[in-house]
């Protein structure tokens, strides 16, 4: 008799993002329900290589950078030996019962062809906040996989998002699955935090860059630049914020102090009992939140505040009703720092009625085995360069040259089978 095996193909499993986070706690959920457990991200030897968590080192060794890039983009026996490794890396016998999660839409093709070799039921779940298709080839199989209940979403919201271009609907209940990406702060820990002096004005971006970063830093130098005499602290912390950008945009004044700080595990409470106000997203924002800090939410689409969490808006990604008035970010920092209107306890908490579902989740894909038969189309492939041109100007700003150099390596590889 075979094992229960469970695959996750994801972003990254290093540092401490929404990403790993909730692989993590999915997986030590798995485990403790009699599933193996077997990880792999596309990010391979990036900036992102360092694992923080204990539940993820295992899998060092499966971080395989040619997932990052469309299978149709390489000749099928290069396919074959990329499924193969991973065959072999998960111990797979023909007795065995496996699912397939992938997290991100290039994942997911993979996912499809790994699925159909071993007969594993594959399902999508986009933790992604802010995806959508824009092929026709990759409407016609996520439709597919969405019209089987085989494609899963963040939010209610991502599902319209999702489809904008090709499909009008509403917000969907039955696609959407609450990630649990909550870590708790460690009260247990000194850091350099401790040493902020009490009753600093302490303004934090908690969390990797992403789009919304520039729009919110002009408002923060804004309302820096309204208060001149009130000196402020700022903390970045996560992934990828511009350094020598940031340095020069805040270099023409003089009240600001600019703090970078990686990525942190353990989350040390610290952070955010200094913090005066925290600027976050997503599951760093359910983090901040819970640690009692004062949150400040983003819409991933609008790069636009959604509101003081727990007091003027449960949301932590998306607008439920665009009709409703927003405050800009320069309002609500007002409210937080000068007026000081957000000193109590929160109105509510968003997170209380969140369950995690894993059971939900494992057993919600369709027992019987259909697959896209035109996943692999070998009309996508546009040739290497102009594939890593839109990489180099693409939202995956994160990529840059080392893709580029490596793609090329793989594509040579590819033809040279």
């Amino acid at each position: 008799m075979g094992s229960k095996k469970y695959i996750f193909l994801t972003n990254s499993l290093g540092g401490v993002s929404g990403g790993p986070s909730y692989v993590k706690n999915k997986t030590e959920w798995l485990r403790n329900n009699s599933w193996i457990v077997y990880a792999f991200d596309h990010l391979g030897a990036s900036k992102y290589e360092s694992i923080f968590y204990d539940t993820l080192k295992p899998y060092k060794n499966n971080r395989l950078g040619v997932l990052f890039f469309n299978p149709a983009l390489f000749s099928e026996s290069y396919r074959d030996k990329v499924i193969r490794k991973i065959l072999k890396l998960i111990s797979w016998t023909q007795d065995d019962d496996v699912v397939v999660e992938s997290n991100l839409q290039t994942l997911a093709a993979w996912g499809e062809i790994l699925s159909q070799r071993i007969n594993a039921k594959h399902l999508i779940y986009l933790i992604a906040e802010s995806e959508s298709v824009n092929s026709d080839k990759s409407f016609d199989y996520f439709n597919f996989k969405f019209k089987r209940d085989e494609l899963f979403f963040i939010k209610p919201q991502a599902a319209p998002i999702f489809f904008k271009h090709y499909l009008k609907l509403e917000e969907d209940q039955r696609h959407y699955w609450a990630a649990n990406s909550a870590i708790p702060a460690d009260n247990s820990i000194r850091t350099v935090f401790d040493d902020i002096p009490d009753g600093s004005v302490v303004i934090t971006f908690f969390g990797r860059c992403k789009p919304y970063f520039y729009p919110c830093l002009n408002e923060v130098l804004s309302f820096a630049k309204k208060y001149e005499t009130t000196s402020f602290l700022l903390l970045l912390v996560g992934e990828d914020y511009p350094k020598r950008n940031v340095r020069q945009l805040f270099g023409s004044i003089t009240n600001v102090t600019v703090q970078f700080h990686n990525a942190l595990f353990p989350v040390p409470q610290s952070l955010f009992d200094k913090s005066t106000v925290v600027i976050a997203n997503a599951g760093c924002a359910r983090i901040s939140f819970l640690a009692g800090a004062i949150t400040i939410t983003i819409d991933v689409e609008q790069n636009y505040p959604l509101g003081v969490l727990g007091f003027t808006t449960e949301n932590i990604t998306y607008r439920k009703d665009l009709k409703l008035p927003s405050q800009s970010l320069g309002e609500l920092l007002e409210a937080v720092i000068v007026n000081k209107e957000y000193t109590s306890i929160p109105l509510f908490n968003p997170f209380e009625n969140i369950i995690n579902g894993y059971d939900y989740q494992v057993g919600f894909v369709n027992d019987d085995r259909e697959y896209w038969a035109g996943t692999l189309n070998r009309e996508n492939d546009r040739g290497c360069f102009g594939f890593c041109l839109r990489i180099l100007v693409g939202k995956l700003h994160f990529i840059g040259l080392g893709s580029f150099l490596r793609f090329s390596l793989y594509k040579i590889r590819s033809f040279s089978k």
